[in-house]
């Protein structure tokens, strides 16, 4: 924390007064990181025309534009919860995300 505090440039208790200590400024870092996640994968599905298909592809491209352009989150994004311990397993998990990617593209967003 007192790193973190020393990089932002504030006191050193000013991060663990403000977040709530470690387990909220992690939080509150993952929450930020999986915000501009979730914006690179819309701002491509808003430039995508209006099919389905075409926007299943916008969002696979902002995915791949989040990882190539935000190396510093990458580990943050993966790491952070539900990604960090897969107790689904890969195939599983694998599933759920094609499901959730399923749901939005008939959402008629």
């Amino acid at each position: 924390m007192r790193k973190c505090a020393a990089r932002a440039g504030v006191s050193h208790s000013a991060p663990a007064h403000h977040f709530d200590g470690l387990k909220g400024l992690t939080s509150a870092i993952c929450q930020e990181g999986f915000q501009i996640f979730a914006r690179s994968m819309q701002d491509q599905i808003d430039k995508a025309k209006d099919d389905p298909y075409e926007r299943l592809v916008g969002m696979c491209e902002g995915y791949i534009l989040f990882f190539n352009t935000t190396k510093h989150l990458q580990i943050l994004v993966s790491t952070c919860k539900p990604f960090k311990s897969n107790k689904m397993g890969d195939e599983n998990l694998e599933f759920a995300v094609w499901s959730m990617i399923q749901i939005y593209c008939n959402s008629g967003k």
